[in-house]
């Protein structure tokens, strides 16, 4: 629906092209490339060839994916520059504009690292602003900046597991569990 949405799509099936030029390039092969993509808004999908099960809803959401599967791209210019990227989920406005790796997750107002990359979470909510957090999931590292805060507790965690931490407020120290028991910090 929509001027010249799914324009070429010949064997592209189960798809759904909502908006101007949506999906304009999809054509599939009859199987499953090029099918059970949902595309709204202007632009969204353009390019796609045979990318599948992906959901592009904003304008010019995922405009120049053409072979990527299984992404996830919501907000204005979401993805935008993923020509073969697979497995990605941008929420927000200029998410993951300029990426076309696979694996990562980028939530917030222009979210995305500096350099072409795989695996990697961001979430911040300003194009010129450092990410308030960072992930590597390959290398299963997680990186907050500036200030984290644990809310206190009086109690322990029921259930721990070892390098569980937590604030305990009846003492006001940090306590980490080692596996066995419960460890004051400082």
């Amino acid at each position: 629906m929509g001027y010249r949405s799914g324009f070429h799509n010949t064997l592209g099936n189960r798809n759904v092209f909502i908006g101007n030029n949506a999906g304009f390039h999809n054509i599939g092969n009859g199987a499953f490339e090029g099918a059970n993509n949902v595309f709204i808004g202007n632009r969204s999908g353009y390019d796609n060839d045979i990318g599948q099960s992906n959901v592009f809803i904003g304008e010019l959401s995922g405009t120049n994916n053409q072979n990527g599967r299984y992404n996830v791209f919501i907000g204005k210019n979401t993805g935008a520059s993923n020509v073969d990227g697979n497995f990605n989920v941008c929420i927000g406005s200029h998410s993951g504009t300029l990426q076309s790796g696979s694996n990562n997750i980028f939530i917030g107002y222009g979210a995305e690292p500096e350099e072409d990359v795989s695996n990697r979470l961001i979430i911040k909510n300003s194009i010129n602003d450092d990410p308030l957090i960072e992930g590597k999931f390959d290398l299963d590292v997680v990186q907050i900046n500036d200030v984290m805060r644990l809310k206190p507790r009086s109690t322990e965690p029921w259930n721990p597991e070892a390098g569980m931490i937590y604030y305990d407020s009846t003492i006001n120290k940090l306590k980490a569990f080692d596996g066995t028991s419960w460890h004051t910090l400082w």
